[in-house]
C-alpha cells in the first residue's frame, strides 16, 4: 500500500510539475508592426491646418479687391475681365530645428485645370484706401527656413477672372522635402 500511495504522489507531482512547465513556455514572438508614417491629408478647408515637415501651415481666408494700393503709392488694376484675390496664409515652424516653409510663389491657385500664380510678392499694401495696411507673405532672409516657434504670415495676391466660380478653385501649397533630400508633398484646401 505504501508503493502505491508513493506511485501516486509521484504521479501527481509529475502532472503539477508538466501543467506548471507548460504555464511556463513563451508563444514565439509575432512579427513586429511597422507604424504607418501619417501623411498630410491631400485636401483641406479654409481654416485646416496641415502638419508637413514640422511646419503648420494654414490658408487662414481671401479677399477680393478691384484695385490696391502699393507701398509705393501706386494704385494697381487688374486687367480688363479681371480682379484682385488675396490670400491669407500662415506657417509656423512646430519642430526642434530650422525648417524650409512655402515661400510665396509655392503657393498658387487652381482653376478650370489652369494653374493661377501670385501677382506680386512684397511689402506693404492697401485695399482701396490708406486706412487699411496689409502685409506680404514673404521671407526676409533665412534661405526659406524659420527657426523654432517662429511664424511667416500675410497675404499672397492673384489676379483671377472677374466671375471666378469659387467652388471651381483650389488652393494648392507645395512642400520642400526635408532637409532639402526627398519628394514634395502637395496639399490642396477648397475655397
Amino acid at each position: 500500500m505504501k508503493k502505491k500511495i508513493v506511485a501516486g504522489l509521484i504521479t501527481i507531482v509529475v502532472i503539477v510539475g508538466v501543467v506548471m512547465l507548460i504555464g511556463c513556455v513563451e508563444e514565439p514572438p509575432s512579427a513586429p508592426t511597422e507604424t504607418p508614417t501619417p501623411t498630410a491629408p491631400t485636401e483641406l478647408s479654409l481654416e485646416d491646418s496641415v502638419i508637413v515637415n514640422d511646419i503648420s501651415f494654414v490658408v487662414v481666408k481671401y479677399e477680393f479687391a478691384d484695385r490696391f494700393i502699393d507701398e509705393y503709392n501706386n494704385t494697381n488694376l487688374p486687367n480688363e475681365g479681371a480682379k484682385f484675390l488675396w490670400l491669407y496664409v500662415k506657417a509656423t515652424n512646430i519642430g526642434e530645428v530650422a525648417q524650409y516653409i512655402p515661400e510665396s510663389y509655392d503657393v498658387s491657385i487652381l482653376y478650370k485645370g489652369t494653374e493661377i500664380t501670385r501677382y506680386r510678392v512684397g511689402g506693404r499694401f492697401y485695399l482701396e484706401s490708406k486706412e487699411r495696411e496689409m502685409y506680404a507673405y514673404e521671407l526676409m532672409g533665412g534661405f526659406g527656413k524659420i527657426y523654432p516657434d517662429v511664424s511667416e504670415e500675410g497675404w499672397i495676391i492673384y489676379e483671377v477672372p472677374k466671375n471666378i466660380d469659387m467652388s471651381q478653385a483650389k488652393i494648392r501649397v507645395e512642400f520642400s522635402p526635408k532637409e532639402g533630400y526627398g519628394s514634395e508633398e502637395t496639399v490642396t484646401w477648397s475655397f
